[in-house]
């Protein structure tokens, strides 16, 4: 609307004929007076500082309103408004002749201005904040009516707050306008568990001959020319092995298989062509044999050089077969053995005594055990998963735990000479006590024939001995057996007896006891006759893909059963074991879901408030449906604790003894720095010089300290390139340093005219305004908007304002 509208009192003359107008001059001065009237606005205001006068322009400092002063009241002007856009409550205002300052506290436009002003009313930019509430049942009635922000900004923005509704930015902004907090986001569902759900990627490789322009490989496509492959060069290294320098491509986006031998070309220039290095580049595990561990050497020998391989994955298995080593004595039918599944990856394999021979009776002094021989072991449960064979141990604890001895566990190392049936054991040492024995028979060393008349002897049933003897006939010989009349008690595998033999004739005998009864069974897993293989070669892992393979082979003979059989590929594309990109999948780093929390229909608003404070207001506002809302305190928030700052401070003088870098003009004074003189440097506040500045000098007690050693005694003129135009070694003071434009302050947020705060300021700055008062920093919206910690004590508008020297 033109402005012309709001001031009908121009047009008064217009109301009347000429002739009544010529009559009645008085009569339209009134009219004029009066509709002026009518189109005045009335401002009250508080801070009052100097005297406005009548006719003078005000303009507001924050809105840019201007009006001519018409009446000056106690508390209050009366202004004929000469801007479209209409003053700001609780802005500052200026008179532009009396150069007088207030604060607007209410503005109230009188009826004509009001009805002119309808229309502008309805837009954010024109509207007084009268309107303001109005537009706000309109616009956004939900909103609260205390905010932090600007209103007006409210207003202007709230389209666009509500076409970006629920998402984060959304949210940061309600949460900075109702809150004045900074918020963060956390998502649950993006540490839920799921099945592979991991990024895994192999690298391939070829090992080509190095060349003068090798790198010029580097971000070109390849081709193999025998075998048309294709593939995206990412990467290029070159290194020796043995006398061969070597250049290995990395590679993407790989088409076919490149082959041994061939020669490789950039597509775009086939000028630039190399050859390709065959290479260990696979297996082929024609039998997997058995009793192999992950870790275990492949040997790999061929025409070529350098290539190593190991065993890096076995098979698992059920244990189905058994073998016995060493038969028992002593044992229990339906012993357990005690079976040790560590690193064989398996479990619950259960092995038992099912069947017993030659049976006797042994006693504690309280129970009687019917104990024998082992004569069958067998698995009760195969267990699975083994991919070692675990160890075995067969002992019946009870029975062992007594300490028996066993003829059958003593070994006859030497029977001597000479020895009688009869002869008397002697159980020396050990643990244990009580045992004894005697020899139950011998070897015979002299022969007595009994002849029938037909010439034949008769002899006992598979033996050399004569059935008939005469009594007097003495046999004697090496000890062939014994038995044992006691089996003692107490004796211990680790501390068992010396045995002698109390005889007449005999001698040489050695006699050893190897066990106890219950404890001398060995059993082990029989893998070479197991169903499926335990620890059969399943994957061979290369380490090195060696270099000028044509053929090669594969032993695998050092480790296992020796049995596996394997075959060697040789091509030119090697493709790396790969790695995982990411904790993706991976249940060390992931949380299975929940249904509440962990879950994917959940968000986490991480801030300095508790949730109830806040929770049904989002809900009501901005919650978008079918998610589920947590809040956390942000810890940030609250060790924070740097106090409310607010200082006065003197007026800060004109720094005299400074010297000033230039980095573009040159007068070489050459004085030298020493490591005890102090300066003040005046810099353009640039990264470049900042960064200079930190990295030579330092600050201490108020005064600038050389700190770079390297800089001692060298001329001034040829530090870091710079060149100092004045320069003195008194100890002065740091200057703080003014920014451009000017400031007016209202509460926490300082205004700028023709100023560069987003490249002159840092948040935590010091900002000094006026060389009275000094603020903390807290943010920088743009080159003429920020925040400061706490509202001044004082009144400043386009005022001077520095940033304090560090």
């Amino acid at each position: 609307m033109a402005e012309v509208n709001f001031q009908p009192s121009l047009k008064v003359e217009s109301f009347f004929s000429e002739n009544l107008a010529n009559n009645s001059e008085r009569f339209l001065l009134f009219l004029k007076a009066y509709y002026e009237w009518l189109q005045t606005t009335k401002i009250t205001y508080t801070n009052l500082s100097g005297t406005f006068q009548r006719d003078e322009e005000i303009i507001g400092a924050t809105s840019g309103a201007s009006g001519i002063v018409k009446e000056v009241g106690t508390g209050y002007l009366v202004i004929n408004l000469t801007s479209r856009f209409p003053f700001d409550k609780y802005e500052t205002f200026t008179g532009q002749t009396s150069s007088a300052t207030a604060v607007t506290n209410t503005i109230k436009n009188n009826v004509i201005r009001s009805s002119g002003d309808l229309l502008n009313n309805r837009y954010i930019e024109t509207s007084v904040d009268t309107y303001l509430s109005y537009l706000k049942e309109e616009l956004y009635p939900s909103i609260p009516e205390t905010v932090y922000g600007n209103k007006r900004l409210l207003a202007a923005k709230f389209k666009n707050y509500f076409e970006s509704k629920s998402n984060e930015q959304s949210y940061r902004f309600l949460f900075k306008l109702l809150y004045d907090e900074e918020i963060e986001f956390y998502y649950p569902g993006e540490d839920l568990l799921r099945v592979s759900d991991g990024n895994f990627e192999k690298t391939r490789v070829i090992r080509v001959a190095v060349i003068a322009d090798v790198f010029d490989f580097l971000e070109k496509t390849i081709r193999g020319e025998t075998s048309g492959a294709l593939a995206n060069v990412v990467d290029i290294k070159t290194f020796f092995i043995g006398s061969f320098e070597i250049a290995e491509f990395t590679l993407t986006l790989v088409s076919g298989t490149f082959e041994t031998g061939e020669s490789i070309v950039d597509i775009a220039n086939e000028d630039l062509t190399t050859t390709v290095y065959g290479i260990v580049s696979g297996f082929t595990i024609n039998d997997g044999g058995s009793g192999y561990e992950v870790g275990d050497e492949v040997v790999l020998s061929g025409d070529g050089s350098e290539a190593q391989a190991f065993v890096s994955s076995v098979s698992d298995a059920s244990i189905t077969t058994l073998k016995v080593n060493t038969t028992g004595h002593g044992y229990r039918l339906n012993t357990n053995a005690i079976v040790n599944n560590s690193g064989t990856g398996g479990n619950n394999l259960i092995v038992r005594v099912t069947e017993l021979a030659n049976t006797y009776t042994v006693t504690s002094g309280v129970d009687t055990y019917t104990v024998g021989e082992v004569a069958t072991v067998s698995i009760i449960n195969r267990g699975s998963g083994y991919v070692k064979k675990p160890t075995i141990t067969l002992e019946d604890t009870s029975i062992s735990t007594l300490g028996l001895l066993s003829a059958e566990l003593i070994t006859v190392a030497n029977g001597g000479i000479d020895y009688g049936v009869g002869n008397t054991l002697v159980f020396t040492g050990g643990s244990g006590a009580n045992a004894a024995g005697q020899v139950a028979a011998v070897e015979e060393s002299t022969t007595y024939d009994f002849l029938f008349e037909d010439g034949f002897r008769m002899l006992s049933e598979d033996s050399y001995y004569d059935i008939i003897k005469n009594e007097d006939w003495e046999v004697v010989g090496p000890i062939a057996r014994i038995e044992l009349t006691n089996f003692g008690d107490g004796y211990e595998t680790a501390n068992l007896p010396s045995i002698t033999v109390t005889t007449t004739t005999g001698s040489g005998a050695n006699l050893v006891a190897t066990n106890i009864q219950g404890k001398s069974a060995n059993v082990e897993v029989d893998v070479a006759n197991n169903l499926i293989g335990v620890g059969a070669i399943r994957a061979i892992e290369i380490t090195n893909f060696g270099i000028d393979y044509t053929s090669a082979t594969a032993n695998t003979s050092a480790s296992g059963d020796g049995n596996a059989n394997v075959s060697v590929t040789i091509s030119g594309l090697g493709i790396k074991e790969g790695n995982w990109i990411d904790d993706d999948g991976k249940i060390d780093y992931k949380i299975i879901q929940d249904s509440f929390f962990y879950q994917d229909f959940s968000y986490v608003i991480q801030s300095g408030l508790a949730f109830s404070f806040y929770r049904d207001t989002i809900k009501e506002l901005i919650h978008p449906a079918g998610l589920q809302p947590f809040g956390q305190i942000l810890i940030s928030s609250f060790i924070d604790v740097a106090p409310e700052f607010r200082s006065q401070i003197a007026a800060v003088t004109e720094a005299v003894n400074e010297i000033l870098i230039s980095l573009f003009n040159s007068i070489d004074v050459s004085p030298n720095i020493g490591s005890l003189n102090t300066y003040e440097l005046k810099l353009p506040y640039t990264s470049s010089n900042v960064a200079f500045v930190e990295a030579n000098y330092e600050v201490l007690w108020g005064q600038l300290r050389v700190l770079n050693p390297d800089l001692f005694g060298v001329p001034v003129s040829n530090v870091g390139g710079v060149t100092f135009l004045d320069h003195h070694s008194s100890g002065t003071t740091l200057r703080n340093i003014e920014i451009e434009g000017t400031v007016t302050i209202s509460g926490n947020t300082v205004i700028g005219t023709n100023t560069s705060f987003d490249y002159e300021l840092l948040p935590n700055d010091f900002l000094i305004v006026d060389n009275a008062e000094k603020f903390i920093i807290q943010s920088i919206a743009n080159s003429e908007f920020l925040t400061i910690n706490v509202p001044p004590t004082g009144t400043y508008t386009n005022s001077t304002a520095y940033r304090e020297a560090k």
